[in-house]
């Protein structure tokens, strides 16, 4: 959490110590252990599938913000983009990861798999000259679309409970952000967002 911080600080204030922390952070600590191939053993558990999606959003986000300054050599461009891909691809492995068995099962997407999309879209949208970014993109558009249509309700309420509301919600708020600045129409999403986040207050506020 603390190098986070040191990437948008030296994103926004310039410091060059925390940008080559952040970066150390970012290739030792996150990204090349991501190349041990027993993490993929079970990679078909709610729990690593929390991991990959994670990974892939904190570092997508990351890298996007220290590159823009220029922070990594292009050597360093290439790994960062080489072990993010690995990661993308085993969350689209429909054989790795059994996708329409797991929703059948949980008879809803569930803030999981929000997780999941969320880190292949901030992917996508920061390496956008990627051969299968179009690919990454459609897969979590989708996924996205499935939620919205499926989990809120016209009342703006979602299908699980307050605790995961609140993170699903906020977990597309980040997707949408840079979705808009890759030029994307996030408006009809906003609609739902508003609607839910207004039903979330009214619930959460004492009346008077």
């Amino acid at each position: 959490t603390c190098s986070y911080v040191m990437c948008f600080k030296y994103y926004f204030d310039g410091d060059d110590r925390c940008g080559q922390v952040a970066k150390e952070w970012l290739l030792d600590d996150v990204l090349r252990p991501c190349r041990d191939d027993s993490l993929y053993r079970d990679m078909g558990t709610t729990a690593n599938i929390l991991w990959g999606g994670g990974i892939l959003k904190f570092a997508s986000l990351c890298f996007d913000l220290m590159d823009a300054e220029n922070l990594f050599t292009c050597e360093e461009r290439r790994e960062v983009e080489a072990i993010l891909s690995l990661v993308a691809y085993k969350l689209v492995d429909k054989d790795f990861y059994p996708w329409d068995d797991i929703v059948k099962r949980n008879e809803c997407l569930g803030n999981f798999v929000t997780n999941v999309y969320l880190g292949l879209g901030c992917f996508a949208t920061a390496f956008p000259d990627h051969p299968d970014r179009a690919r990454f993109l459609n897969f979590a558009i989708d996924l996205l679309d499935r939620q919205i249509t499926e989990e809120f309700y016209d009342s703006g309420v979602y299908i699980e409970n307050p605790n995961y509301w609140l993170g699903v919600l906020t977990k597309i708020t980040e997707l949408l952000l840079p979705l808009r600045a890759d030029g994307y129409d996030i408006t009809p999403y906003l609609k739902t967002l508003k609607r839910s986040l207004l039903c979330m207050l009214q619930i959460l506020t004492p009346p008077d």
